[in-house]
């Protein structure tokens, strides 16, 4: 029986690896619609705005409304369509990122997504 392990193109992680994130963008799209929870914005947007400044990249910011649903996902859509965003980066927990996933997959761009920390169960696995 064949086995298909499917992963991301790129798995980056690392100290301050957020200040690089533009660069690592870069070769994907130049204008990003970027869907963070209200917290995580709260203490990385500054970093974030610089970073994609710095690779020449251009930002729109969408707080998350908390839920994903259609209309979520219709509202986001919305906004990338004005800001003429051509990728989405998705930056906070999991209901975020799946919002973020599904906002791509249904505008056909390309998606980056940065939990701002490793899940859980990798610290947990860290530890032994």
């Amino acid at each position: 029986m064949d086995r298909i392990i499917q992963s991301p193109g790129k798995y980056i992680q690392g100290a301050g690896a957020i200040k690089r994130l533009g660069d690592y963008l870069k070769p994907l799209a130049e204008r990003w619609l970027v869907v963070g929870d209200k917290f995580v914005l709260g203490f990385a947007e500054e970093m974030l705005r610089k970073s994609l400044a710095d690779a020449g990249l251009a930002a729109e910011i969408a707080p998350f409304g908390g839920e994903c649903s259609h209309n979520e996902i219709n509202r986001l859509r919305d906004i990338a369509g004005n800001a003429k965003c051509t990728a989405v980066l998705g930056i906070g927990g999991g209901k975020t990122l799946d919002t973020a996933k599904a906002l791509a997959h249904f505008m056909n761009v390309p998606v980056a997504i940065a939990p701002p920390s490793p899940p859980p169960m990798h610290r947990a696995a860290r530890c032994r």
